[in-house]
């Protein structure tokens, strides 16, 4: 379960577009302005996790991406390692 001051978003499609970009920029800065503590970020294109965490003055003091397959520390409130083994077959499926 994540708690609900969390924000988790998954991606996928192309890099480009506007809403891809609101996802990697506006929304984490809009997240650390609102002082969401964690922001989860699962791109399906470029195989990574990221976590901002700590908001701080209006953005985000720490940002952690790890390729999928490694394990992800998530800070608190969600409190626990991310195994990101599995989605390295999500990301390998077409459509």
């Amino acid at each position: 379960m994540v708690p609900r001051d969390v924000a988790c978003r998954a991606l996928r499609g192309d890099p480009a577009t506007a809403e891809t970009q609101r996802d990697r920029v506006e929304k984490p800065r809009a997240y650390a302005e609102s002082e969401i503590p964690v922001y989860l970020l699962v791109d399906r294109d470029t195989r990574e996790v990221t976590v901002h965490s700590r908001p701080e003055e209006g953005a985000y003091a720490l940002r952690l991406t790890v390729p999928f397959g490694k394990a992800v520390p998530l800070p608190e409130p969600v409190g626990f390692e991310l195994d990101t083994q599995q989605l390295l077959g999500w990301a390998a499926e077409e459509g």
